[in-house]
């Protein structure tokens, strides 16, 4: 995952909580409205982490020698 690539889906992740919040109101609603932003921001936290995962195996790769990379 790019760097850009983890921008846009954070950013989606962002816009799919701001029309939860906005769309769910109501008695009753503010449960599913709360699960839904708990659901959205473990989303962007996995993301998040295999993006740092990522850099972190890229890193490790380019720091090994040729012979072990194999």
């Amino acid at each position: 995952m790019t760097r850009e690539r983890l921008k846009i889906a954070l950013f989606c992740y962002a816009a799919l909580a701001l029309m939860a919040w906005l769309t769910l109101r109501g008695p009753g609603e503010s449960t599913l409205r709360l699960v839904t932003l708990i659901a959205l921001g473990a989303f962007a936290l996995k993301s998040w982490i295999a993006y740092l995962k990522q850099q972190q195996e890229e890193k490790a790769s380019s720091h090994r020698p040729d012979d072990e990379r194999a």
